[in-house]
């Protein structure tokens, strides 16, 4: 402990003679610092002097600065939040300070206290509450984003005004179109969070909306993925409806850009028809163009982005008995698409196939519709288990599993397993326990197994010998290994 505070006397001594080696001094004092328990940062902070750290700031070197700052945070972690309030002109100076550094420090430290009272306080006051909504316009993105989750946390707790902050965003957001999507971005955020928000913030919201029909597609395409965040709450999603947004993004799928659109828009219907309650057949049959395009693009895997998405919503789409009565208003594409997926699961590449299984598993959780499951997989493979077996067989790991998790989907049904029974060698792959080596293969070969013994019909399926050597591999486990014979020799 004397050796302690004799480094520390001897650290100030150098730092206040503010000479050659002040920058030495204060990397020792960070090193010391790391190593401190907070007893000892808080002592460390008493000798040296935060106001004295703070001075340095002021400085052009930014070596200086920048090991100042890390001085100065391990100071203010150790801190209590009244004792860091404290320091709020620094504070107010450092959120203003030309090095990023400087200002990422003071508001790492809002973020880290914003839950305590005091802090609340102090970043609610004008003069404060208006630097830090300010930095949501900062050049640096690491700072911007501190700063709207400050902002978000402190709406969220009821802590700040909505108009107060209504104000100075719309303020800010003029400053370019990036820190527009910016304010956008936060405004969606803190709206869906309690309808309160979003009536105070709905000149902000209603503005993102009109961006729609601008000329700025870099903004738009911003805004779209930012109107999705609306949908997480009743009133965004009333919102959305009362300014026409649905028809807004039905009619960029149509327009001479729509390949830079479709993406966005498929992914805001897409979400749309998975909310609970969602009348997916009304806005299928309402706004076709996203059905239509949704099928259309499943044949374009070389659009990664939007096949992706289009890949997907289908799979969102035949997991619902609503999403399904509405694929039906497009059969043709639909059988199209289907026999598509099937061909890019045998034939696609790598990372295709995967996410066609992936679909395709999707589209078989549907609960309660057994012959149109059965219908539509005999669409998309017309030996659907000879083919899963043959790519699980494949020494490619993702393939492996996407492959089983569709067959551990067959064998939670009747008719599944009805599919799996006739396949020869099926099931002596799946008692065979060499075919895996690592650990999520073991788990997932052992779930198939596990969901076949615990099925009311799998043993009248498969017969009772079948059954007896599934229910001995369930109860031994995914990770049994048998026993190995071993041969002593005797040295001559």
């Amino acid at each position: 402990k004397i050796n302690m505070a004799a480094q520390l006397h001897s650290i100030k001594q150098t730092i206040e003679n503010n000479g050659e080696d002040v920058v030495s001094a204060l990397y020792q004092l960070n090193t010391l610092l790391e190593y401190y328990t907070r007893e000892e940062v808080i002592k460390a902070a008493e000798i040296i002097s935060v106001q004295l750290l703070f001075d340095f700031l002021t400085s052009s070197d930014e070596e200086l600065v920048e090991v100042c700052c890390g001085v100065l945070g391990k100071i203010f972690k150790a801190l209590e939040p009244r004792e860091v309030c404290l320091y709020r002109d620094y504070i107010e100076l450092g959120l203003q300070h030309p090095f990023e550094r400087v200002r990422q420090t003071c508001l790492d430290t809002l973020a880290s206290l914003i839950g305590d009272p005091n802090v609340q306080e102090m970043v609610t006051t004008s003069t404060v509450f208006h630097l830090v909504t300010q930095t949501v316009g900062d050049p640096s993105l690491k700072c911007a984003n501190v700063t709207s989750s400050i902002l978000f946390n402190l709406t969220n707790q009821n802590k700040c005004s909505d108009d107060a902050l209504a104000v100075e965003l719309r303020g800010i957001m003029q400053k370019d179109s990036v820190v527009r999507c910016r304010v956008y971005e936060l405004a969606a955020k803190i709206a869906v969070t309690d309808d309160t928000h979003l009536a105070s913030l709905t000149s902000i919201l209603v503005g993102m909306v009109q961006e729609l029909g601008g000329d700025d597609v870099l903004v738009q395409l911003n805004c779209i993925e930012m109107l999705i965040l609306l949908m997480e709450s009743s009133g965004g999603r009333q919102f959305l409806e009362n300014h026409g947004v649905i028809a807004k993004l039905h009619i960029l799928l149509s327009v001479d850009l729509a390949m830079m659109y479709i993406p966005g828009a498929l992914k805001f219907f897409g979400y749309m028809s998975s909310l609970k309650g969602a009348d997916v057949e009304s806005l299928c049959s309402q706004y076709p163009g996203f059905l239509h395009t949704t099928l259309d693009a499943i044949h374009h895997p070389e659009e990664d982005a939007t096949w992706g998405v289009a890949v997907d919503t289908l799979g969102i789409l035949g997991s619902l008995l609503p999403g399904r009565k509405a694929l039906k208003m497009s059969s043709s594409r639909l059988e199209d698409a289907l026999r598509q997926l099937g061909r890019l699961i045998r034939e696609g590449r790598s990372d295709v196939r995967v996410r066609s299984m992936h679909t395709l598993y999707t589209i078989l959780s549907c609960p309660d519709d057994s012959q149109e499951s059965r219908r539509l997989l005999t669409v998309v493979l017309p030996q659907p288990v000879v083919t899963l077996l043959s790519i699980a067989r494949q020494p490619f790991p993702d393939l492996h599993m996407g492959a089983l998790s569709v067959i551990l989907c067959l064998a939670q049904s009747h008719w599944g397993q009805q599919e799996i029974k006739v396949v020869p060698g099926f099931i002596e792959y799946l008692l065979d326990r060499r075919t895996e080596t690592e650990r999520p293969g073991k788990e997932l070969k052992y779930d198939i197994v596990h969901t076949l013994v615990s099925s009311s019909t799998a043993e009248l399926e498969f017969g009772s010998s079948v059954f007896v050597k599934l229910r001995k591999y369930d109860r031994e486990g995914p990770f049994f290994v048998g026993e190995t014979t071993t041969v002593a020799f005797q040295e001559i």
